[in-house]
Order: C-alpha cells, then structure tokens, then sequence
C-alpha cells in the first residue's frame, strides 16, 4: 500500500484560510508607510470637518436673517394683494350713482321689472330689507336700465323718496367673483361703506347681491 505525502494531505477550508492568513505579513517599512497615511488622513479630515463648522457658524445668522425676510416678504405680499371685494362693489355702484345714465324703463313696479330685464340671467327680486329698513317698495320705484357690477350685468332700479335718490343694485350672486357678503336671510348686517358723502349698503338676500347707494 503506497503512502500519503504530508503535502498531499487533504485539508479543511478553515484550516486554509488560517494558514494563508498567518503566512501574509507587513514588514517593518510597510508598517511605518501605513501608519503615516494614517496620520496625514486623520488631520485632514478633521480639519474637513472644522472648516465647515466654522463656515456654518460664521453664516448661521445671516442665514436666519434671510429665512425671515422670505418669510415676511411673503406675508407682506399675500396681504398687500388680497381684494377687499366689499370695498371694490362700493367704489363701483357709488360711481354709477354718481354719473346717472338715463332710465331704460319707467316701470313702476318690480312685476314691471321683472318683464323689463329678461336678458339677465336672473330674475330682480323684491327686497324685503330694502322695505323694512328704508321703507322702499313699488310706491317710490320710476324706474331702472341695465348695468354691470364687475363686468357682471347687473339691474339698478331707482327709487324717489322726497327729494332724496336711491339707486339699487342687484346681480346674480358667485362667490368666487365677489367675495364674501353679510347674507341678511341668515340674519347678518349689511355692510355699510362711505364714500364722497354718498353710503352703500351691500348684502345678500334671496341669492343675490344687492346695493343700496344714497347720500351718507
């Protein structure tokens, strides 16, 4: 029976790592070149990092400076541009009243109206605020003609009372055109603007926009 060399003996996967593992070695002067790495790397990185915390600290409050005027440019902007859309239906139905344009129908009655203005998308109604707060109704109504409020068309009925003019608006009431408005069938108060001595009344009532334009 022939016998097996020590060399060709078979050995285990972990016995050959082992050996290889133990027969791979620095020597001296690999040793000092890789400790010297390690010494030029270690001050670098920390001097890295250093650096950037003084950058970061040196342009901290400028940057906190700057987040706050982003911030309060952006309110002063959203502000300074929201519509107050009350004092815009104002300014326009003052205007109309003060530069009367001649009657379009002599209707006495808001029946009489309603068959007057059949080329708007609503129908004009009869206010009972208008008559409870001013004590206007049919007895004082000569008549009215088309209008817009906004771009809107719109019907102005005028009324006389004594020597006093009344010129009343009324449109077709959105939201996203007009904004928000005191709704008096929900029991809110008109709002109430002044301009060159004349006041306009403005609310909502049976689904309309209405204003009232007289002397303040």
């Amino acid at each position: 029976m022939s016998q097996i060399n020590d060399a060709d003996k078979i050995i285990s996967l972990k016995e050959a790592v082992v050996q290889c593992t133990e027969s791979e070695s620095l020597n001296p002067e690999q040793l000092e070149k890789l400790s010297m790495m390690q010494r030029d790397l270690t001050p670098s990185k920390m001097a890295d990092n250093t650096m950037e915390e003084n950058i970061w600290r040196r342009w901290r409050p400028n940057f906190v400076v700057v987040t706050l005027l982003i911030v309060a440019m952006t309110w002063y902007t959203y502000s300074g541009n929201k519509v107050d859309y009350v004092q815009t239906v104002a300014h326009e139905v003052i205007e109309n009243h003060m530069n009367l344009k001649p009657l379009e129908t002599d209707a006495d009655s808001i029946s009489q109206a309603q068959n007057f203005f059949v080329q708007l998308d609503f129908v004009p109604s009869q206010s009972s605020h208008l008559n409870n707060q001013w004590d206007l109704n049919d007895d004082q109504l000569i008549g009215g003609r088309y209008c817009s409020i906004k771009g809107d068309s719109a019907a102005q009925l005028r009324y006389q009372q004594g020597e006093q003019l009344y010129t009343f608006y009324q449109v077709g009431y959105d939201k996203q055109l007009f904004g928000e408005f005191p709704n008096v069938d929900n029991g809110e108060t008109p709002k109430e603007v002044v301009i060159n001595g004349l006041k306009a009344t403005l609310w909502i009532e049976k689904g309309l926009l209405m204003a009232l334009v007289t002397k303040a």
